[in-house]
């Protein structure tokens, strides 16, 4: 069985992705959250002796990188973290992996465009509009020069979180679950994709081998506000609890509009059936596996 190692295991995505995989052996990397368990190692990624000295040491066959920090405002208001955490540790890695055969494989994200435009594809020019996409940006670029293989996933998912990570969808219902009145952008539009069904999209990319950048994500645009109505409707809880809200109207970090991202090569390169992707689908599959 093929090595995998896994920064960010105790974030949103890094939880799931354990739960999900059975395809390779994991040896996980954690830094505040104290763990017991078995293939876990403490390592600050900032560090940057002592994590080139664990990939040596465990020479591993690939190395998802899902470790980043995601907060829009934070990396706004800390840049200077931001650029250590999202920039400069992926400088670490490809120089702890620089003539080797490691695969790496970088979570992306769906912030990287500015202009007013329904799914954008792997090939569009990126105009990130702030510092976190920067961020992410910029560290596909670096990637892209320096290391060639690489596999890049540009997405926004959605599922089941834990206590202390909650994803968006969880955050909706929860609000829903105790009665609570939320707002919800209806100017801002997306097509995420079910966490489960990423994670099993990104195995199936790295058993066949696949290189490059890939947008993982569902059929349909939507609004933010009409996700969460969706959400409501499939969970049987009260829509008149969610109210549309505009973007411009809050002051926070300025974000796109539009972050629907094409998902025409990632089916067509693992023949994935249309009707799997669609976001009623998944969000009743994501009833059914709660």
């Amino acid at each position: 069985m093929k090595r995998l190692l896994l920064t960010g295991a105790t974030g949103l995505f890094g939880t799931n992705y354990l739960k999900n995989n059975s395809k390779f052996e994991i040896i996980s990397t954690y830094n505040k959250t104290v763990h017991n368990r078995k293939n876990f190692i403490r390592l600050d990624l900032r560090n940057k002796k002592k994590l080139k000295k664990i990939i040596k040491k465990l020479n591993p066959d690939y190395i998802l990188h899902a470790a980043a920090l995601t907060d829009v405002d934070i990396c706004e208001k800390n840049k200077k973290l931001a650029k250590l955490i999202n920039i400069d540790v992926i400088k670490y890695i490809i120089d702890a992996i620089k003539q080797t055969k490691i695969k790496l494989i970088f979570l992306s994200t769906d912030h990287l465009f500015k202009k007013k435009k329904l799914f954008f594809t792997e090939r569009d020019k990126k105009e990130p509009l702030n510092f976190y996409a920067y961020s992410k940006s910029k560290s596909e670029d670096i990637i892209k020069k320096n290391h060639k293989n690489h596999l890049i996933l540009r997405t926004n998912f959605f599922g089941w979180g834990t206590k202390s990570r909650k994803s968006f969808s969880d955050r909706i219902l929860e609000n829903l679950r105790k009665n609570k009145k939320l707002h919800l952008f209806d100017d801002v539009y997306f097509n995420p994709v079910s966490i489960n069904f990423l994670c099993k999209y990104l195995d199936n990319l790295i058993l066949e081998n696949k290189k490059g950048t890939f947008n993982i994500s569902s059929n349909e645009f939507i609004s933010k506000f009409d996700f969460g109505i969706m959400l409501a409707k499939i969970f049987k809880y009260k829509k008149k609890l969610i109210y549309p809200i505009k973007l411009r109207d809050k002051n926070i970090v300025k974000r796109p509009n539009y972050m629907c991202l094409s998902n025409r090569k990632i089916i067509k390169t693992l023949k994935i059936s249309k009707n799997e992707l669609s976001i009623f689908n998944q969000i009743l599959n994501l009833k059914e596996i709660k």
